[in-house]
Formats: structure tokens, sequence, C-alpha cells
């Protein structure tokens, strides 16, 4: 009837406004954690708790599971609506899924998860949390060079390249470790400080340019925009690299955020 319809018009708007609400006050509260939202639908009251109690101790640091809507009895269109206006996926333990909400959920672009199993569910969900997982970036070094000398060169305009001046400094340097590579992000660490971040323009190995330098050779190297390199300065070569990170992983959320810097300060 059409007051069913307004009735039920009214119930989804105001479980929008309730997830909205709470996607809002996590993020004031915990930027860091990701909200996972889900539409529950089991087959009984009992099955309700008992599905919520398993589903309450993963781990919430980096992403945390939020069931926006639970219910007792089969999956409904209404249900898949609801699902697909808050961006939720849906759970189903034990009930019934009728083709014609299938096909909807498959329209509408709904990711359901329908198990018989409460161990296989935990499972899925799981699966479901880590995917929403960030991949974290972190700094993985290549090689190290410590320079043995400075020299200053006085280019033409015609033969500066972008981040070189007029009076450019060279870092005449030993590869200690690793390589040395034109591609490469660099560190540069002055007693047990780093005084600079940034990246090679030119890496030269008896006067030729080159792309890579090996453990236990010399070369001369000119940073970008970077001229106050002093003999005895380490130089730190290193790339940023994407890891998979899982729901049980620890969390080091300081780190994380300094590498976000660095990668900022260096682009």
């Amino acid at each position: 009837s059409r007051a069913k319809e307004v009735s039920e018009l009214r119930q989804l708007r105001a479980e929008m406004v309730s997830v909205a609400s709470e996607r809002e006050r996590r993020g004031r509260r915990r930027s860091s954690t990701k909200l996972v939202p889900a539409v529950l639908k089991v087959d009984s009251t009992g099955s309700l708790e008992a599905v919520h109690e398993a589903l309450s101790h993963f781990p919430t640091s980096r992403v945390e599971l939020k069931i926006v809507r639970g219910g007792v009895g089969a999956l409904n269109e209404g249900d898949v609506l609801f699902a697909s206006t808050v961006g939720a996926c849906v759970i189903g333990f034990n009930v019934l899924l009728p083709d014609k909400v299938e096909a909807f959920a498959a329209q509408q672009q709904v990711a359901l998860h329908m198990h018989n199993v409460i161990y296989s569910l935990v499972d899925q969900v799981k699966d479901v949390l880590e995917a929403a997982i960030e991949p974290v970036l972190e700094e993985s070094s290549t090689g190290e060079a410590e320079v043995l000398e400075t020299f200053t060169l006085t280019l033409n305009r015609k033969d500066r390249r972008e981040g070189m001046a007029k009076k450019t400094v060279v870092a005449g340097s030993r590869v200690i470790s690793g390589v040395a590579s034109n591609k490469s992000l660099v560190r540069v660490v002055r007693g047990n400080e780093t005084v600079h971040r940034g990246r090679v323009i030119s890496l030269k190995h008896f006067k030729k340019e080159v792309q890579s330098v090996k453990k236990g050779s010399e070369c001369g190297m000119i940073l970008h925009d970077y001229h106050d390199v002093n003999q005895g300065d380490m130089i730190t070569f290193y790339e940023i690299v994407s890891r998979k990170v899982y729901l049980y992983d620890d969390v080091d959320v300081e780190s994380e955020a300094n590498t976000l810097r660095s990668i900022s300060r260096t682009r």
C-alpha cells in the first residue's frame, strides 16, 4: 500500500542519516580507521546475536565492520537497495536468496556473502575487511654512498637541467653498499640527522653519465635543487614500495605518516 511505501521510505532515510552520522563521528574521532558497512540478514534472532558476536572480535585499528542494518528473514530487494545506497555489502546466514533478489543485487553491484556455516562466514568477512585496507607505502633502501669531496660547477643557462643552479655542487662519492641509481630517491644524512630528502638529477662515473653505480665504485652526483652537500655526508638511495597489509598486522601510524610526508616533499 501507499502508506507502507511511505513508511519504508522514511525508515530508509532515517537509516541513511544514521550511517552518515556514524561515518562523520568516526572520521572526527579516528581518521586512520576505515568504516566498512554491511547489511546482515539471518534466519533467527538467536543467529543474529551469534553472528554479531562472531564478527565483533576483528581488530579495528585500520578497518572496522559496521552492521548498518540487521534483520531476520529472507533477503529482499529493500535490503539490497539500502546496501546500494549506503555503499554496503550484504552478509547472509542461513537465509534464502531468491533469484530475483540475486539478479537485483548484480544490477545494483552489491556484493552478496551468503553462508550456512558461521566459520566460513567469519573467514569471508575477514577477507572483505582486508580488501578494504589500503596498502602501506614504505621506504626500501637500495644503496648508500659516502661523500668524499665536493666541488662547484659554474654552469651556463644552456647547460643547466631543471633543478640545477648557476653554481651547482657535485658530490664526489664512493658507493659503500648496494647500488646508486639516478632513478632513486635520496636522503642526505649528516651525523645522525637527515638534512635533505630529494632525488638525483645527474650521476656520473669517470665523467660519463650513467644510470647506476655499484658498490665499491666512485661517482659524482648532483641532487635536485640542493647545493649544501658536505664532505662526510652519507647519501642513502631508496625507493617507495607498496606493501599489502593484513588485518592482524601491527600498526605503526606514525611511521606511515612520516613516509607519506617524505613522499610529498620529494615530488
